[in-house]
């Protein structure tokens, strides 16, 4: 287990400091530090009993795992979850992500498997635990304890991610989380080992499966997460900028409604967050490019509307490009979960001007993928 104390003494001083100093949000800091130190002395031990029974997971191979990947709010979550319904698949659920270890996850199978009055009790107690704490994202990003959903978690609880500005809204302060990439070696090192054993540990308890994962902060790691798993591919999918920028902040400053309510929606804060999701947009751009051109067939870009419009084509697409097999009892599955997906449409509608951005802005910034893509202006 690694943990970035560095950044956790930031959080602490900015929490408590004069100058920054908020009620409710030190109160918010305070409660998410202590439940990230609790769970990582829980996971320490998980990873001693690993290792005293479990040993031979270092062993375990990697793969070619896949991770679906795209600036925030592009159909990510809607493309991971068809195919995860594929078993040759296997997907971090969220309570994976705060319990990453090999006895973690067999404890908390058993506690999901429990019967009788226990198994009702404990029931009623996730759904009031999903209902409390995932559910401002309703209708926006649905999710919950047991539902399929991003690594993300892995890395919160390293301290090791630009998300900690949803409880801090001071970028300045945590620039060096925009691109984890860049972090010193020492640290840079341990992440690489502490990744590539959270996803053995993963496939060791779900043998012969290839890894499905997805994460839209994924670009500020790369370079990690490739090193860490060096046989990833990735899926791409572009969303117009003009859609993606809105939506992305309408979600992402959600929990500042509640600590910082005194952030203007186009103030600079929320600024800073939509200069970081077009420099996430400009390196996925490249990358694909990269692939395009060194012919590894690494990236799969698919577009967004292609998604909403033909979901089961898009993923066929998928299958293709990396040589996978589909049962027809999956494609059959498939196929029918894309006309269910295709009719739903969000009631949530965003605009730029919203947030203090001008289209003529957004189109300076990502000119070469405007004119690549043929995206209107």
């Amino acid at each position: 287990m690694y943990s970035d104390y560095d950044t956790m003494r930031t959080m602490l001083r900015l929490a408590h400091s004069p100058r920054t100093f908020s009620p409710t949000r030190t109160l918010f800091v305070d409660g998410l530090v202590t439940l990230a130190t609790t769970l990582g002395a829980i996971n320490r031990v998980g990873e001693q009993i690993d290792d005293l029974l479990y040993g031979d997971f270092r062993k375990q191979p990697l793969g070619s795992p896949i991770y679906i990947v795209a600036a925030p709010r592009s159909g990510t979550t809607f493309l991971h979850r068809m195919m995860s319904n594929d078993p040759q698949f296997t997907s971090l659920k969220l309570y994976e992500t705060f319990f990453p270890t090999i006895s973690g996850h067999k404890v908390a199978s058993r506690v999901a498997t429990a019967n009788g009055k226990l198994g009702s009790l404990l029931g009623r107690i996730r759904a009031r635990l999903d209902d409390n704490y995932f559910g401002a994202w309703e209708g926006l990003h649905d999710t919950g304890l047991n539902q399929e959903e991003e690594d993300e978690a892995l890395w919160a609880l390293a301290f090791a991610t630009p998300a900690i500005w949803l409880v801090l809204p001071f970028p300045d302060e945590f620039d060096h989380l925009r691109f984890v990439d860049r972090l010193p070696r020492e640290k840079r090192e341990q992440l690489v080992a502490y990744y590539r054993q959270c996803v053995q540990r993963h496939l060791y308890t779900h043998a012969g499966k290839t890894l499905l994962g997805k994460n839209v902060l994924l670009p500020g790691r790369f370079e990690i997460v490739t090193e860490a798993v060096p046989e990833a591919r990735f899926v791409h999918v572009l969303r117009h900028p003009y859609e993606a920028l809105p939506s992305t902040l309408s979600l992402f400053t959600i929990p500042w409604q509640w600590h910082s309510p005194h952030i203007k929606p186009d103030g600079a804060e929320v600024r800073a967050l939509a200069k970081l999701t077009i420099d996430y947009y400009r390196f996925l751009h490249q990358k694909t490019l990269e692939s395009e051109r060194d012919g590894s067939n690494r990236f799969v870009c698919i577009q967004y509307r292609d998604l909403l419009k033909d979901p089961a084509a898009r993923v066929f697409e998928i299958y293709e490009r990396f040589g996978l097999q589909m049962s027809e009892e999956v494609r059959t599955q498939l196929i029918a979960s894309a006309a269910q997906q295709k009719k739903f449409k969000s009631d949530h509608q965003y605009s730029l001007a919203q947030f203090g951005l001008t289209k003529d802005f957004v189109y300076a910034e990502l000119k070469d993928i405007f004119d690549h893509y043929g995206f209107e202006r």
